[in-house]
């Protein structure tokens, strides 16, 4: 043992535990491939898709459905006890059942499920026992191959329900891949929430950037670049011909580092250090591109100039966008 290391406290052996059963029931996915490729395929032909559950299992089925409708699919999620008390006449021809049970044996779907059938519907079913109540009734079964929760008991609905909600997000995945989801998609379906406004609202709906403007000539001196950056608090000038046309950039860093090195001084022109190569925006991009161009990129961009066309008009930082 190596006694330089503190002991694992109860806590720490708990969370270790967890960790490497929740990292085992993940691995499983590549397991039930097959089956995801075939739910997804099968949610795609159906005119509506209903996900059920009960316990802790219903909030997974929920989450299948409020993702399927994100991506534009006709999803519900149906609560079994009102099933049985009439709410089966949502049902319509080409549906599917989507059912998430661990023991395949919860009684409030028993009674349900051979009336799921009956008016037509085709089920798949998410468990961990193959042979089963509810499997009997199953055209597909993805299974749950798991033997840990990840508890000390192996008693608490863990790992069973991570593994579940994955392998819904799987189908999930595959079914925007073959109806070619796209951003705009994604635009029209989430006008809210951060990733919905950046790709709803476009450069020009911002205003604070539009005030920045660090613009010099070709032949300002390195004084007058780092006045012009110093006002405009956004580490990079704009130099612009007389047009108003971007031809370069110098950025607070690279004058830094030319002054340290005694390459330029304080009244010479900045020419001999400007990057007459920059990365830019179009007022028109939505901000979900101006965050790609700034974040996605190996070199991160703090600031980023914008143009109408050719013409600077502004520059742009990556607060602007939340």
């Amino acid at each position: 043992m190596d006694f330089s290391k503190p002991y694992p406290s109860d806590s720490e052996k708990a969370f270790e535990h967890f960790q490497s059963s929740a990292a085992a029931a993940i691995n499983q996915l590549h397991f039930v491939r097959a089956e995801v490729l075939a739910l997804a395929s099968s949610a795609v032909k159906s005119t509506q898709i209903y996900s059920l559950g009960v316990g802790k299992m219903s909030y997974i089925a929920g989450k299948f459905a409020a993702s399927l409708r994100s991506i534009g699919m006709d999803a519900h999620f149906l609560d079994a006890t009102h099933l049985a008390h009439g709410d089966l006449g949502v049902l319509r021809g080409e549906s599917l059942a989507v059912i998430f049970s661990k023991s395949g044996n919860s009684s409030e779907l028993k009674v349900i499920t051979p009336f799921l059938k009956g008016n037509g519907a085709q089920v798949a079913l998410v468990t961990a026992r193959r042979q089963s109540p509810l499997a009997e009734c199953a055209d597909i079964i993805i299974p749950l191959s798991l033997t840990q929760e990840g508890d000390k008991h192996n008693l608490l609905p863990l790992c069973s329900t991570l593994l579940a909600m994955a392998i819904g997000d799987a189908v999930i995945s595959v079914i925007s891949n073959i109806k070619s989801f796209t951003p705009e998609s994604f635009a029209a379906f989430h006008p809210a929430g951060q990733i919905g406004l950046n790709l709803n609202r476009c450069v020009a709906d911002l205003t604070k950037w539009k005030s920045r403007t660090p613009f010099i000539s070709p032949d300002a001196t390195c004084s007058e670049a780092m006045e012009a950056i110093g006002k405009a608090l956004c580490g990079l000038a704009c130099v612009l011909n007389k047009n108003g046309e971007l031809i370069a950039i110098v950025s607070d860093g690279d004058l830094r580092r030319a002054l340290v090195s005694k390459k330029i001084e304080f009244n010479e022109p900045i020419q001999s250090i400007l990057n007459h190569n920059p990365t830019t925006v179009q007022v028109s991009f939505n901000l979900r591109q101006v965050y790609d161009l700034m974040e996605g990129a190996t070199r991160k961009f703090y600031a980023i100039p914008v143009l109408d066309k050719k013409k600077c008009i502004g520059v742009m930082n990556i607060h602007d966008l939340f």
